[in-house]
């Protein structure tokens, strides 16, 4: 299974780290950080962990509908929209 997160910031490396290690595909599309050098930072510790950015071609495929872990959409037309976009 994948989990794609939007912004990735030092607080949520452990929660990647651990949902990697129980066996999910995990990508990102941007780091969150005041300084490049905490940025760098950041990246180099994903990418040691395999953990890579989502390709920029995929970003723009990504559904902006109103799906969330809160709230997800009736017909999950988001999820079905990013498992075709995974799948290819």
């Amino acid at each position: 299974m994948h989990i794609i997160f939007g912004y990735v910031n030092r607080w949520v490396i452990p929660i990647i780290l651990l949902l990697k290690k129980i066996g999910f595909k995990v990508f990102y599309l941007y780091i969150e950080s005041n300084s490049i050098f905490q940025k760098n930072k950041i990246a180099n510790k994903l990418k040691k962990n395999h953990i890579i950015p989502l390709p920029i071609e995929f970003e723009k495929n990504i559904s902006k509908s109103s799906y969330s872990l809160f709230g997800p959409d009736k017909d999950e037309v988001s999820y079905k929209k990013n498992i075709e976009m995974v799948k290819t």
